[in-house]
């Protein structure tokens, strides 16, 4: 640190300089990412509110209010059941995170197991490695199976490595690697059977999944319809288009998370069960303004433009001699021999793709600010990337 404190015009310069050297969701430039630029009035939203604390909720009423009608309206959108509750966390990760710390204690508290116990966890080998820090910070082990031809995890693996340890049972409706969908229906069914609860981990899905049938898509049971569902993750800055960081834990049950309250004397709530201690209002109110001025007409026909403008790009890099795979949402894998490289070359290119070292691919997701426009510029540059050829020898 300086002594002596620069000017205001100084700073800001190099702010804007730093930023220049980022690649910008605005520009269409970012097409690996599931994280979105967000909507002009979650921003607004998120200036408006940018000093609030949610973790000393009493001195911000408004915002208070804001939450719990946001919780509310994710709730319906879930389908839960009349008493249902939720949390407005960082994002999926703190969300599966505690999820995990739900089902650790109600095995402990069910099975009257002290806690030099290890509780189990039964995941697909695809779930995202926030499992993997839920795992190591809990001390649980982390039981990954298989998989199916369609990414999906295998129902006879999951049901094999459920034992007498066994806490939890996880389903993922839009995998980060494939945008696979788990059969939450056989699974919840898998998880009533042994009395267990079934979390789903709908970060990316959660805001596609309830739109599908408005997009001409066949519904796909995910939800707190689903017997045996107890808690869902799902990501308002995401496919939500609100301001990071917004996430968001949605439990069947209250109770569920009894165990984890943690008294706060010295701050306006009684007790608090997420893992943030100071939580930013800005993103509530920025999920709260997205979800009022979208409304659900609105997601239907952000959901339906991304889902359409996938298919498309998928059947163009198809015509042009590109592997192309992806689950039945807005990722799409471009498999090549040397994903790393494709990836160097792309970004030298001007555009940022994610690897998928495990599948030999590069990953292409469709979100709101990725438009056809754009993928018609980017086309012939993967093309060059992944199989080198002339520029003109590119359809479009």
């Amino acid at each position: 640190m300086n002594e002596k404190g620069l000017p205001l015009v100084r700073v800001l310069d190099a702010l804007r300089d730093a930023r220049s050297e980022d690649f910008s969701y605005s520009e269409s430039e970012v097409l690996g990412s599931m994280c979105t630029a967000p909507h002009e009035v979650a921003r607004e939203a998120a200036r408006l509110f940018e000093e609030t604390n949610l973790g000393d909720p009493g001195h911000f009423p408004g915002l208070r209010r804001l939450e719990s009608e946001y919780l509310d309206m994710l709730l319906e959108l879930v389908s839960a059941p009349e008493g249902a509750t939720g949390l407005f966390l960082s994002g999926g990760t703190e969300g599966n995170v505690i999820a995990c710390a739900a089902a650790r204690a109600r095995f402990r508290a069910r099975r009257g197991k002290g806690p030099g116990s290890v509780p189990n966890v039964v995941v697909s080998e695809e779930a995202h490695f926030s499992f993997d820090k839920a795992a190591r910070l809990l001390d649980l082990e982390l039981r990954r199976v298989p998989v199916d031809e369609e990414r999906r995890i295998d129902l006879a693996a999951a049901e094999a490595a459920v034992d007498d340890d066994t806490c939890l049972i996880v389903a993922i409706t839009g995998t980060t690697e494939y945008g696979a969908i788990d059969p939450v229906e056989r699974l919840g069914a898998l998880a009533t059977t042994h009395d267990l609860p079934l979390h789903v981990d709908a970060a990316l899905g959660g805001f596609i999944l309830p739109f599908l049938p408005a997009a001409g898509r066949a519904p796909i049971p995910w939800d707190m319809a689903v017997e045996g569902v107890a808690s869902i993750t799902m990501d308002p800055h995401k496919m939500g288009q609100s301001t990071i960081p917004g996430g968001s834990l949605l439990v069947r049950d209250p109770a569920y998370l009894e165990p984890l309250l943690i008294e706060t004397p010295y701050v306006t709530t009684k007790a608090q069960a997420g893992v943030l201690g100071t939580r930013p209002g800005a993103g509530v109110a920025a999920a709260w303004a997205v979800a009022r001025h979208l409304g659900r007409e609105g997601y239907h026909a952000l959901v339906t433009r991304c889902l359409e403008t996938t298919d498309r790009f998928r059947r163009l890099c198809e015509r042009n001699g590109l592997n192309v795979t992806g689950g039945p949402l807005n990722v799409l894998l471009v498999h090549t021999s040397d994903p790393a490289a494709v990836q160097e070359d792309l970004s030298k290119r001007g555009w940022r793709v994610n690897t998928v070292p495990r599948l030999g691919a590069v990953r292409i997701v469709v979100m709101p600010h990725v438009t056809e426009e754009a993928l018609g510029r980017f086309l012939p540059e993967l093309v060059a990337a992944v199989a080198p050829l002339p520029p003109n020898k590119v359809t479009s």
